[in-house]
């Protein structure tokens, strides 16, 4: 904890003192969660929103598409299930959990379950 806070309060002066033309990014899932004088006016010239975490059909798509895109059988996974397990979730979130479950699989010398998914995501 205390190397993050000296890491975002290096970013935060470095912010406020820099007086070069230049361009800063930043990327966040959770901003709500920054500290507010990281997110005060003036300290960024532009705040976009990106859109929102999939929906409910769009988790099962990516359900789908990451399921086949490791050789397995869409059909054989209650994506339906395995898509309300994942509210919130990204695309890449979706994707990393089932290379998770493939490798708890992988241990067992069998293919993942919906059990051993939603065990990952617990």
């Amino acid at each position: 904890m205390a190397h993050r806070q000296r890491v975002f309060g290096a970013f935060v002066s470095w912010m406020q003192e820099t007086v070069r033309a230049g361009v800063c990014c930043g990327h966040g899932k959770y901003v709500t969660q920054l500290p507010p004088e990281f997110l005060r006016k003036g300290r960024w010239d532009e705040h976009v929103l990106c859109g929102s975490c999939p929906t409910a059909i769009e988790r099962e798509a990516i359900w789908r598409i990451q399921i086949a895109k490791y050789g397995r059988k869409p059909d054989r996974f209650d994506v339906a299930q395995l898509a309300k397990s994942t509210d919130g979730l990204t695309g890449a979130e979706i994707e990393q959990a089932f290379v998770d479950a493939l490798y708890a699989a992988f241990s067992t010398g069998k293919d993942p379950t919906d059990a051993q998914i939603i065990k990952v995501l617990e």
